[in-house]
């Protein structure tokens, strides 16, 4: 098995465009791609961000996790993954069950932010 996956992998640049399939684009890459890589990208911050704030607050996490939860699946996907067609990001199952499980263990995170937060912890 090792044999194979070195004769396979026998160039550091082979091992490269193995672990980070990004570098395999570099090369064709132009200004171009630039400009219609730009246009999704701010597409996706449109519709992402809150989408993001929107299930961290049904989520009962505080809101900048939902931040984390829009730009990080995308960015390390862009580095790593090899699929054209993928769907990541934040959920509304997920949301809810993260909810759930964050209420079951006693945790009350939120900050005035849950409708079922004590009158005396929410910010005034």
């Amino acid at each position: 098995m090792k044999r194979k996956m070195a004769k396979r992998l026998g160039s550091p640049l082979a091992v490269l465009n193995f672990l980070l399939p990004i570098t395999k684009q570099l090369n064709n890459y132009t200004s171009e791609k630039l400009a219609r890589d730009a246009v999704v990208g701010c597409t996706m911050a449109t519709l992402m961000i809150p989408q993001g704030l929107a299930f961290a607050t049904v989520s009962g996490i505080p809101i900048l996790y939902g931040l984390y939860i829009v730009w990080a699946p995308p960015f390390f996907y862009s580095l790593f993954g090899v699929s054209l067609h993928v769907s990541y990001g934040p959920f509304a199952l997920v949301g809810l069950f993260i909810s759930d499980a964050l209420r079951i263990r006693g945790y009350q995170p939120c900050d005035g932010l849950c409708r079922d937060q004590p009158e005396e912890t929410k910010r005034g």
